[in-house]
């Protein structure tokens, strides 16, 4: 720890992803300590202090190639961990009552298997992105610090021809160039950040279907056509939840699902098509869809796949239009009247009360008469049920569709709300054309919230 720099230490303390991960660390390890009785509960202080010391890898300027065998060494140990206490291999460690719902006690086992899961994933995370910083870094030959947990927030740039924009300029566009970080008039005192330039450029042309360029808005009909299939499909799926159960439930649910899907579809066509296959394989994507798909699948078993599994399948759609949203770029949003707080928004709002609506109903309201059971049952007596699973991906989806809300709440027209741009810092001095070769000039950098 000594040899962490205070000065990006204090940048990393002002990061959503820094408390997220502590929080959940710091009640894994609580919980999993509080399981032994006798000396082994060093252990889950050392693995506290190992995915802490992991958390602030950015500030740590020496032994990187270290500090990847020990995340590997800690993700290892988490995951024996985990499989020993959901096998009840681990002798003499006891499961604490936590709370009670629907009749069922729920045990500390339940909460300390998502933490652990969610903190694995994390370190893995980490693992690869240093890996590939260095193996990055390693062939241009330049020493600039790369941050893996600190980003900023993107935005696109005009570019036009072959050559991409120079920062600040304003071009006439046929296509779109990704800048990475947001001029502000914060100034850190120490460390001083630079832009890792981004070197791919995106035609907007290339859509998944064809686009009448030449036309300006949408005409004033079509938009309007466009925005109402849009709120009857998130409309009707709500009601058919408010109004259940109801004989006109299937009804609503199919003709929400349908106006969904052509909204969905429509968006769809209009993404840019490098820019999406991008945006897929990013890690936020990735993680945020498996949690919202396995979140949403809870649901369904809790509702015991009946008629009000059709408006989950239309949340599942809503929720990955706000995650790809990002590859609609500028012009198209321009074409169609896109606001990324006023479209946006709502439907993270409204997935965020749903949340709360469900949880309320299993704990306290009990109107639908939502009760746990064995999703599947498998080797050592090891059962996977289906509310502690529902919980379990609770907390990590309401805390993070909270964060998308906060950055769909405070964009600007070209502010992209998944994809994050990477940053570095002078650690000692380095060669000057080097770091210009790979870099935008030092300046200050909005973190991304």
């Amino acid at each position: 720890m000594l040899l962490l720099r205070y000065d990006v230490i204090k940048l990393l303390l002002g990061t959503y992803d820094f408390w997220f991960f502590t929080v959940v660390n710091t009640a894994t390890c609580v919980l999993l300590g509080r399981g032994f009785s006798d000396a082994r509960v060093c252990v889950s202080v050392l693995l506290w202090i190992g995915n802490l010391h992991s958390s602030f890898v950015d500030a740590n300027t020496r032994l990187a190639c270290y500090l990847i065998m020990a995340s590997l060494f800690t993700a290892a140990l988490e995951l024996l961990i985990m499989l020993s206490i959901e096998s009840t291999l681990i002798k003499g460690w006891a499961s604490m009552y936590l709370f009670t719902y629907s009749g069922h006690e729920v045990f500390s086992k339940n909460v300390l298997s998502n933490g652990l899961t969610s903190m694995l994933i994390l370190l893995l995370r980490n693992v690869y992105r240093r890996h590939m910083e260095l193996t990055q870094q390693k062939k241009l030959g330049c020493q600039l610090l790369r941050c893996i947990n600190y980003r900023a927030r993107v935005q696109f740039a005009a570019c036009s021809g072959d050559k991409a924009p120079s920062y600040g300029n304003n071009i006439e566009y046929n296509g779109c160039y990704l800048k990475s970080g947001v001029d502000t008039n914060i100034a850190f005192p120490v460390v001083s950040m630079a832009y890792v330039r981004v070197q791919q450029r995106f035609n907007a042309m290339h859509t998944f279907f064809p686009i009448d360029w030449h036309s300006g808005l949408w005409p004033l009909w079509s938009r309007v056509a466009l925005w109402l299939l849009g709120i009857t499909g998130l409309a009707l799926p709500t009601a058919v939840f408010i109004t259940y159960p109801s004989s006109h439930g299937i009804l609503l649910a199919i003709v929400g699902l349908v106006c969904t899907l052509l909204f969905v579809g429509i968006f769809f066509g209009l993404y840019q098509r490098e820019l999406f296959r991008h945006l897929t394989l990013t890690f936020d994507f990735l993680f945020l869809s498996c949690q919202l798909s396995l979140g949403l699948l809870s649901v369904a078993w809790l509702f015991r796949w009946d008629a009000r599994a059709l408006p989950l399948v239309a949340m599942w759609l809503w929720l990955h239009w706000v995650i790809t949203i990002d590859a609609l770029t500028p012009c198209l949003q321009h074409k169609i009247g896109f606001c990324t707080r006023t479209h946006v928004l709502p439907v993270l709002l409204l997935f965020l009360a749903a949340q709360l609506a469900i949880a309320s109903e299993v704990l306290m309201l009990d109107h639908w008469g939502l009760h746990d059971r064995v999703i599947v049952a498998l080797a050592f007596g090891l059962e996977i049920r289906v509310l502690p699973f529902f919980f379990s991906r609770l907390l990590t989806t309401f805390l993070w569709s909270g964060r998308l809300a906060w950055r769909a709440a405070h964009a600007s027209a070209q502010d992209m709300t998944v994809v994050l741009g990477r940053v570095g810092y002078k650690y000692f001095h380095l060669d000057t054309e080097a770091i210009k070769s790979e870099s935008t000039p030092m300046t200050s950098v909005m973190p991304a919230s």
